[in-house]
């Protein structure tokens, strides 16, 4: 049973993550295509790391004005590089969508993002490939019988007997005499 909740678990998350990958690639890629660029002031910045073993993330907090002269401030992460040399300078080139300016990127150019999409998919063709290759290892040994020879008869097995017509059959074993049992524990 926890293996099929974990496989289940592993389903959600693959297909969260290939949504949510897949709406950010769209974005990105309408970024790139669409996308305007301005200089933004950075109001503040700063670094963290969610675990102990996850690399650190760069974070810049800044205001822009957009082509309609609207004044907009907003989150967003960014490489290292672009980290410190936003930090020293107080500015950062954004790319951003006139449509939706929280649609936006930092830095020297707007990139195309398909990590999460990635990741998602992978994670997705994991959960749902395990117990597909399952049902396809127990459908191809579905009805193959257990052969058993001479030199593979355990302990207590009889090897086939091949007739004259070439049928096998599966010689039984001798009955056990009662009598002898008794005897050897009266003994």
């Amino acid at each position: 049973m926890k293996k099929v909740l974990g496989f289940l678990v592993a389903i959600l998350v693959g297909l969260f993550l290939t949504y949510s990958g897949h709406k950010e690639w769209q974005d990105s890629k309408k970024l790139v295509a669409e996308g305007k660029s301005t200089i933004a002031e950075v109001t503040h910045h700063f670094t963290y790391k969610s675990g102990r073993r996850s690399s650190r993330k760069y974070k810049l907090v800044v205001a822009f004005e957009t082509e309609n002269k609207k004044r907009y401030k907003d989150t967003v992460q960014v490489s290292s590089s672009v980290y410190y040399a936003a930090a020293s300078s107080g500015k950062v080139t954004v790319h951003y969508l006139p449509s939706d300016p929280s649609n936006l990127q930092a830095g020297p150019k707007a990139e195309t993002t398909v990590s999460t999409f990635v990741i998602g998919l992978l994670i997705l063709a994991g959960s749902l490939g395990v117990p597909l290759f399952y049902v396809a290892v127990a459908l191809v040994h579905r009805g193959k019988t257990k052969t058993v020879t001479p030199a593979t008869a355990g302990v207590g097995e009889r090897p086939p007997i091949i007739t004259q017509d070439g049928s096998q059959t599966i010689a039984s074993l001798p009955a056990k005499d009662d009598s002898q049992q008794n005897y050897q524990k009266a003994a």
